[in-house]
């Protein structure tokens, strides 16, 4: 599970420690595929990177989110910022921990020996996205969708988008309004207490989460 969400998961890249983990994952993706087949939804979801690779959609920097969000923050510093001069050695590869030991990773065919610059960093970005969010579960995530396809083609989950896809998995969750306001910024003139912002959150109350 994603830390701090014991509802949400992902596909754990350290599950090769038991022998039958990508029998496993296999038989996952196809118990996946026949609750929706049935029509019977999961009391759990996804990390918004799996349900976009089921989907076959590209993954983007801000998926790492629910995962990495110290990488996030030094991939975004890089895409920002000119490196030249003050980012030193650093290759297209990926230090790599598994179980308390370090490797490194080649993100490209000689990686190792091919250093990040202002002019392909964000070829840099797009390969350590691909390689945290697949490569490094690729095993496992191919074993899953094999699963999950056996049962629903994949290009039947094309037309949907990554919402509509996790409704369908978990079902529509309800509105958390406490949440909701909680997290909301006002604009210009507007603060919470302001006659109108009172009035809006006093009709949202009242609505039925579909009204909502």
């Amino acid at each position: 599970s994603v830390e701090g969400d014991q509802a949400t998961f992902h596909i754990n890249e350290s599950s090769h420690v038991n022998p039958n983990h990508l029998q496993y994952f296999h038989i996952a993706g196809r118990l996946l595929a026949k609750g929706l087949y049935d029509s019977l939804p999961m009391q759990f979801s996804f990390t918004r990177s799996l349900q976009k690779i089921m989907l076959g959609r590209p993954l983007l920097l801000s998926d790492l989110n629910e995962l990495d969000q110290t990488l996030v923050n030094s991939l975004n510093w890089i895409a920002d910022n000119e490196i030249a001069g003050v980012v030193e050695e650093m290759t297209f590869s990926i230090d790599h921990e598994m179980f308390g030991e370090h490797h490194q990773v080649d993100l490209k065919p000689n990686g190792s020996n091919i250093l990040v610059t202002d002019e392909n960093k964000f070829e840099f970005i797009r390969l350590v996205i691909l390689y945290k969010l697949y490569g490094s579960s690729k095993a496992q995530i191919d074993a899953f969708l094999d699963g999950l396809y056996s049962f629903i083609p994949k290009n039947l989950l094309e037309p949907f988008c990554v919402q509509e896809w996790n409704n369908i998995i978990s079902g529509s969750a309800p509105i958390d309004v406490d949440d909701w306001q909680r997290n909301t910024r006002y604009l210009d003139i507007y603060t919470a207490k302001t006659i109108q912002v009172v009035y809006f959150w006093r009709a949202v109350r009242s609505f039925t989460d579909k009204d909502r």
